[in-house]
């Protein structure tokens, strides 16, 4: 495991950005800090997102868990691999509108 250095930027802070309402916040059992804090620490360490595959019937996954297979389709050429629910979003998207963390299947030459 590399370690990482992680810059709190205190202008978007909780408690008017002062660092020492946030510490006392988090010394109180405060999740409002806490959940700042890791926000920030997610937001500058979060992976690349992978490339595209290209194959035909590839599979990624979203940061949210949701497959999304490879369709082919012109302007939105992936969709979900489970049926979703009408009014839950978009049915297609394209990739640069997917969350993707990682690829599960390359698919096949088309």
């Amino acid at each position: 495991m590399t370690a990482a250095v992680v810059t709190l930027d205190f202008a978007g802070a909780p408690f008017n950005g002062t660092p020492a309402q946030v510490i006392e916040n988090l010394r109180d059992g405060g999740s409002i800090a806490r959940e700042w804090i890791i926000g920030q620490i997610e937001a500058q360490t979060k992976p690349p997102k992978p490339a595209e595959p290209t194959g035909l019937g590839a599979v990624v996954e979203d940061a949210d868990g949701m497959r999304w297979v490879q369709a082919r389709a012109e302007e939105y050429p992936w969709r979900p691999s489970v049926a979703v629910e009408i009014g839950a979003g978009p049915l297609y998207k394209p990739w640069d509108q997917i969350d993707a963390v990682r690829v599960l299947s390359e698919g096949v030459p088309a």
